[in-house]
């Protein structure tokens, strides 16, 4: 999905790169009603895990493309139930007038707003790894794939079928860029992807 039809999806042998304009929001902010970030979805139902390696220049380039914030870029994974009610878990980079700020967040919109986050540092690749169970979210995230740190988990009420996948979302002056690769989604609701070949 391209809302605003000006976003590049590139796949390659072990990737796949989403690049967007620089100058331009796209992103989800519900209270300002942009809701044009690019994303990458496929239907789920019930309980399932979901990662991603994220890799990229997460190194926003001011001025940002929102009035009287300071710019930032974003790319991991989402789970949606409607434009309203989501939850998301992302690397994202945000300018200071000195430095850069480098964090994985997680955050769910839907009756109660939630947000929690931790540091990280200018790592090459970030693991991102999102689980349901039941109406609750729990979110994990690597630098090596291998240790894993683990993020509170959230409520959130969701219906039996959702749509997972990939998201972008940038308010940087410059192009941006990121890779997904690594991806994995499992579950007894999973179902292979329409043009997915059957393993042998």
């Amino acid at each position: 999905m391209d809302p605003d039809g000006d976003c590049k999806f590139t796949p390659d042998k072990t990737a796949l790169i989403i690049e967007a304009p620089g100058k331009k929001e796209h992103g989800p902010a519900v209270a300002a009603g942009v809701m044009n970030y690019p994303r990458l979805l496929r239907d789920v139902e019930g309980d399932f895990t979901m990662e991603v390696r994220v890799g990229g220049e997460f190194r926003p380039a001011a001025p940002g493309s929102i009035p009287g914030e300071s710019p930032g870029v974003q790319a991991g994974l989402v789970v949606s139930a409607g434009d309203h009610a989501y939850a998301r878990l992302e690397r994202t980079a945000q300018a200071n007038p000195s430095t850069v700020s480098h964090q994985v967040k997680c955050e769910m919109m839907g009756e109660r707003n939630l947000g929690s986050g931790a540091g990280i540092g200018d790592s090459p690749t970030t693991y991102l790894r999102l689980r349901r169970g039941g109406d609750r979210i729990f979110a994990s995230f690597s630098q090596d794939g291998v240790r894993w740190a683990n993020m509170p988990g959230q409520d959130m009420k969701m219906p039996a079928k959702m749509k997972v996948g990939l998201w972008f979302n940038s308010t940087s002056a410059a192009r941006f860029k990121a890779s997904f690769d690594d991806f994995r989604l499992t579950g007894d609701g999973v179902k292979p992807a329409p043009d997915a070949q059957p393993a042998k």
